[in-house]
């Protein structure tokens, strides 16, 4: 009966043992559960930043091609009016040595005609 009665006891007290380790695997499960929620809870945060700051990056990828756009519609704007310029520049370069031109020959004129003039007068004194 001593026997049957430490063997009862030594079964009693693995089934204590497993029980209790039963019950601390369930308290680990549990809260790997909680744990599980809030990585989940926060994955889900991290993919709404990410989306947004996806979000963000894609206007500033279109903000910077529109600005890209607007630099090259200027730069082009530049090109055209310094060609303008060249063109007015070169114009206003050939007019003023025309104009010079045409100022020495109206003096020389001016000058024959006063020297005509001056022997007209003399001529008709005389």
């Amino acid at each position: 009966i001593n026997s049957q009665d430490r063997a009862i006891r030594s079964l009693n007290s693995q089934i204590t043992s497993v029980q209790e380790m039963i019950s601390k695997s369930s308290v680990t499960m549990t809260q790997m559960r909680e744990n599980y929620s809030v990585i989940s809870e926060e994955i889900e945060g991290l993919d709404s930043k990410i989306q947004v700051a996806n979000e963000k990056i894609k206007e500033l990828e279109e903000t910077h091609n529109k600005n890209m756009n607007i630099s090259s519609a200027e730069a082009q704007q530049v090109e055209k009016l310094v060609g303008e310029y060249d063109v007015i520049t070169k114009e206003k370069e050939t007019f003023t040595k025309d104009c010079k031109e045409k100022v020495k020959e109206f003096r020389e004129k001016m000058g024959e005609l006063t020297e005509k003039n001056r022997n007209n007068r003399q001529g008709q004194e005389n």
